[in-house]
């Protein structure tokens, strides 16, 4: 049973940079790893590799008497690297979650539609460094630089979870060791990335990890278990197909991988050892059927997309919309005759469900992480450390199912439960694998999606998973034998057409401690067509599609589902509501500080917002002085001695303004005595002047019209409201002068730097 041992906080004592291989949000030469909301994250594995080696630093200082216990409790905690072929489980070992930031900062994100965009600039900034030559003592050529760092301040919250109770050493260790780590990220040696670290233990008698129902019926009679798999985090679940340092991402869950986790699962909780399961039902082929998870599309299981569907090439170009229907022609038929000329193509989609008369398909995102082996280099690569995995993202929802013609112990367990988490696919330790999977029966055999019409002519077998199939000398075959499926069904069947596409197939069976022999199979989506003499055998039928072809049924492989016509036509795209699975909870110790750190995000976010809108503003009354000033120098025929030196006045009494409403007690009053003061003695010294030089500036805005720069800051200005396009009431009177100031000061800035433009 995995349950939630604690949150691990993380608090930014300074700037820090989590350096990842994010999207590049801009063209900063160090960038910053965020997620969709555009919050930055510390994954799982980097926080289990700073902290490992925290934990080993200590367990190196400790005297001699100590070591061993301290060296087992390290091994325990966080696992040990495989050796050469030896592949290491650590199922025992901690398994440790993405470092975020607190759940209520994502509730506002999502509840005010916050840009991703924006809320990444909101907490992070900007910093410029270059290098000094040693010679001259000046910057050295091509070494200015930026990197995007997140601001001070913040704290992130990493889940961890174990699935046994922790020795006295082991609870000392990990204590311990997160206390000691102080920096992380990079640049650390030039004052980014220190923390402060602590643990917050979690309540076990609170844990709803794997919730079991008070005496819950258990029926005899169920023949499959559905399980609902929402992946919380990334699923490093891999194709046998990869490079040295690379791995490629399978689009569902194996059955196998689902089995070992449900077993392993199942052993922890009640306390057996690997010798006491019962292998005999569990991992038979006849008794029990672990069939692969795919993807959910409105709310069912979908099956994998068939290979015979085509599309019009200027068709395929084009992005399908949510529920907008497009054309598909059917390669077994002569429908594909219609677009022979257009050079049609295989329809790109993953995954499908029948929805009346058409079709229903969309993919599985994916995502790709970049890690650094430090380790040493992976299958006797002498120079490459990087490798990178792809995986399948998270926050997606995903059904399997269990078919049970034999109940045992291990089933009543699982239908005892209500929902639990598994940890599925590879690196569960280190913030890949965590779904939340809630159980429930079915009746029906959910992979039969369509009525049988026993009198049909032709039938259609699609492979919804993968097929190991072999003739009676052992010898692979890629189609099933006409006499198998006659006898099978109670009808005459002639192989018509076929479309096999084929796959590499293996698998690590941690029984064995070795991989199964990797073998050629049938690929799942691979359709076949038949002749029909006689009359279908309806019973048979079902028979046939609840126990499977092949072998290596009890993982998954040999599923099929039979269709007696194929009358789909038109294929849809369902609009998916893609919620946010993850249940864990991120959260200050304290109401309080709780409070204060919404408070913090909220002011930097309108800060930023309010940023983009001055700036914005300031552009458009800068445009508005340049057009008029022209207009008046040109048509009016006025002479103008305006300087730069003139417009700088004007920004230095607003840069002492900007000093003086901080200290004052009230800004709005403060602002107006500087700028009456300027105003009056400026009259006294110009009095005697036909035409006052600032008289000619004149700033043109759609609230209050044309006006005079003197009007403009005595007047129009403090009455111009600055609004956030999301925080309406985050404004306060003083805070409001302050913005004031700022696009004030903007404004004359420019002008100064422009002061040539204006008058020319």
């Amino acid at each position: 049973m995995n349950q939630l041992l604690g949150t691990i906080e993380i608090k930014l004592l300074s700037e820090t940079i989590f350096g990842g291989d994010g999207v590049q949000r801009e063209t900063v030469d160090i960038d910053l790893q965020s997620d969709e909301y555009g919050l930055p994250f510390l994954s799982g594995r980097t926080l289990k590799g700073l902290l490992r080696r925290e934990a080993q630093w200590y367990v190196n200082q400790l005297p001699p008497s100590h070591q061993e216990a301290y060296e087992k409790a390290l091994g325990q905690l966080f696992g040990e690297a495989d050796e050469g072929v030896e592949h290491r489980e650590n199922y025992q070992a901690l398994k440790f979650g993405i470092a975020k930031l607190s759940d209520e900062i994502y509730k506002l994100i999502e509840r005010e539609n916050l840009p991703s965009r924006n809320v990444f600039d909101a907490v992070t900034l900007v910093r410029s460094m270059t290098s000094i030559d040693n010679e001259t003592g000046t910057a050295q050529d091509g070494s200015l630089r930026q990197a995007r760092v997140m601001q001070r301040d913040y704290s992130l919250f990493a889940p961890i979870f174990v699935n046994r109770k922790l020795s006295k050493e082991e609870k000392d260790l990990l204590e311990t060791s997160v206390k000691l780590l102080r920096h992380l990220g990079m640049m650390r040696k030039r004052g980014k990335g220190q923390v402060q670290c602590q643990v917050h233990w979690h309540d076990s008698s609170a844990s709803n990890d794997n919730k079991k129902v008070a005496n819950k019926p258990i029926d005899s009679e169920v023949k499959y278990i559905l399980l609902h798999i929402e992946n919380e985090e990334a699923l490093k679940i891999n194709d046998v197909l990869r490079t040295s340092d690379s791995t490629r991402s399978l689009n569902y869950i194996p059955g196998h991988v689902l089995r070992g986790a449900l077993v392993h699962s199942y052993l922890m909780d009640q306390g057996l050892e690997e010798d006491e399961l019962a292998t005999e039902a569990i991992f038979h082929d006849e008794d029990m059927q672990f069939w692969n998870a795919y993807l959910q599309i409105n709310r069912q299981r979908s099956i994998p997309f068939p290979v015979h569907l085509y599309e019009t090439k200027e068709q395929a170009r084009r992005d399908l919309a949510d529920h907008e229907e497009r054309r598909v022609y059917n390669d077994l038929t002569e429908d594909i005759e219609e677009i022979e000329k257009e050079a049609p193509v295989r329809i790109g989609e993953e995954m499908m469900m029948i929805d009346g008369e058409r079709l229903l398909a969309s993919n599985v995102e994916k995502t790709s992480n970049l890690h650094l082996s430090l380790n040493g280099p992976k299958d006797d690569d002498q120079v490459s450390k990087l490798y990178r995995y792809e995986s399948i993202a998270p926050n997606q929802t995903f059904q399997a199912v269990i078919k049970v013609e034999k109940m045992n112990e291990f089933t009543k367990w699982l239908l005892e439960k209500e929902e639990m988490y598994l940890w599925l696919g590879g690196a569960r330790n280190s913030g890949y694998g965590r779904s939340r999977v809630r159980i429930s029966t079915l009746k029906e055999n959910p992979e039969q999606l369509t009525p049988i019409d026993e009198a049909t002519d032709e039938l259609y077998i699609i492979a919804t998973s993968h097929w190991i199939l072999r003739k009676e000398d052992g010898q692979l075959t890629h189609v099933l034998d006409e006499d198998f499926l006659s006898e099978e069904l109670g009808a005459k069947l002639t192989l018509d057409q076929y479309i096999v596409n084929s796959s590499l197939t293996g698998g690590y069976v941690s029984h064995w401690q070795a991989y199964h022999p990797i073998i050629r199979a049938v690929k799942a989506g691979s359709v076949f067509r038949y002749k029909v003499e006689g009359r279908l055998d309806r019973e048979r039928i079902d028979t046939l599609v609840n126990k499977g072809v092949g072998q290596r049924r009890n993982e998954g492989f040999g599923r099929l589902t039979i269709f007696t016509s194929w009358p789909y036509k038109t294929l849809t795209k369902p609009k998916e509501v893609k919620a946010t699975y993850e249940t864990v909870e991120r959260k200050h110790v304290s109401k309080e500080t709780e409070r204060e750190a919404l408070q913090r995000f909220t002011h930097e976010f309108v800060q930023q917002d309010l940023t983009y809108i001055m700036h914005e503003k300031v552009n458009e009354w800068y445009e508005s002085i340049l057009h008029n000033f022209r207009q008046q120098v040109t048509f009016g025929g006025v002479k103008s001695d305006l300087s730069a030196t003139k417009i700088g006045n004007l920004l230095e009494v607003t840069s002492g303004l900007k000093h003086k409403i901080k200290k004052a007690d009230c800004a709005k009053t403060e602002y107006q005595k500087v700028w009456n003061r300027f105003w009056e003695g400026y009259d006294s010294r110009q009095s005697n002047k036909e035409k006052l030089n600032y008289e000619l500036i004149y700033i043109t805005d759609e609230s209050f019209g044309k006006v005079r720069l003197r009007e403009f800051i005595l007047e129009k200005l403090p009455k111009f409201q600055w609004r956030s396009n999301y925080f309406q009431d985050a404004m306060t009177e003083a805070s409001k002068v302050e913005w004031d100031v700022r696009a004030l000061q903007l404004l004359l800035r420019r002008m100064v730097r422009d002061q040539r433009a204006i008058t020319k």
